[in-house]
């Protein structure tokens, strides 16, 4: 009997052994599959607030306080300056936190159970949201603010002229009076080439 109730007790253990295996394949994959449906703004998200360094093409970098997260572009504050990066721009993001922060769930899909965000609240509002990377432009150009642009191989100052769906006009040269535009320079610029703008 004593050798039953053993064998018994080594079956109960070999089958509680693979039910804890079972259970972590399974949380592994669970997290594998979460992990692949998280996007590079979703991290960044997370880390708003905080100081990042962004890296571009042509070895260009930037390292400062992210103060804005928006799907199609970031707001850096870098010694005060104000800095304007398209998402898109980004090659890579040095030392970035393993958090993310989803966007909340729709109305419709709150009765299926919202997900809930990781990390540190968002440092924008959903009326934010929704101003593209276009309307920033517009409005700096209203500004009329002098700007320094980085495109992938050169760098331009000026003011912004006019914005079009997928460029925009820089007038460079003279920063003064109105009658100083007649020794500037017009350049279009394709707004996918755009790695960052300086905002004076």
């Amino acid at each position: 009997m004593e050798r039953w109730e053993q064998l018994f007790t080594q079956l109960e253990s070999e089958f509680a052994f693979e039910e804890l295996m079972t259970l972590h394949t399974a949380a592994a994959e669970l997290s594998r599959a979460e992990t692949s449906r998280i996007s590079l703004y979703e991290r960044l998200r997370a880390d708003a607030g905080n100081e990042v360094e962004l890296l571009f093409e042509a070895g260009r970098s930037l390292k400062g306080t992210l103060t804005i997260c928006h799907i199609e572009w970031l707001l850096l504050t870098i010694a005060g300056a104000t800095v304007i990066v398209p998402l898109a721009s980004i090659v890579a993001v040095k030392n970035l936190t393993n958090r993310s922060m989803v966007e909340p769930a729709h109305d419709a899909e709150k009765p299926h159970g919202e997900k809930k965000p990781t990390g540190r609240p968002s440092k924008i509002s959903a009326d934010l949201q929704r101003i593209s990377l276009n309307s920033v432009l517009r409005s700096i150009a209203r500004d009329r603010s002098y700007v320094r642009v980085a495109t992938r191989g050169n760098t331009l100052s000026g003011r912004i002229q006019r914005v079009g769906i997928d460029h925009f006009d820089v007038q460079s040269g003279g920063v003064g009076e109105w009658e100083e535009r007649e020794r500037t320079e017009s350049f279009t610029l394709a707004t996918s080439y755009m790695d960052y703008m300086t905002v004076a």
